[in-house]
């Protein structure tokens, strides 16, 4: 008779180990969160104080980033069609015929 082979799992994470991997991932997009918040400052500060300008550095700061998320809200707009076309169409079930059940 033809032995099949056993299908290997894949390793199964402590419960604990997988809470510390998330309270780490946490801790560090809140981290990058207040460092960009920071950097932006940064550099509202230092345009201010090269224009000699009261309030153009967190202006062009603003400018800056309305731009960008305007750049990727274009992008994500055009790969969503084509992520809607890879997927598979839902299977809508046949309607039954009014005769079929008299």
């Amino acid at each position: 008779m033809d032995e099949e082979e056993a299908i290997p799992m894949p390793p199964q994470m402590d419960p604990t180990m997988a809470m510390r991997a998330m309270a780490l991932s946490a801790v560090g997009d809140f981290m990058l969160f207040l460092g960009v918040i920071f950097v932006l400052l940064g550099v509202a500060n230092f345009t201010t104080d090269f224009l000699k300008i009261k309030g153009s550095g967190e202006f062009s700061v603003g400018l800056a980033l309305i731009a960008f998320a305007l750049v990727l809200l274009m992008r994500s707009r055009l790969s969503i069609p084509k992520a809607a076309a890879r997927r598979p169409a839902a299977h809508k079930p046949k309607e039954a015929k009014s005769d079929a059940y008299r």
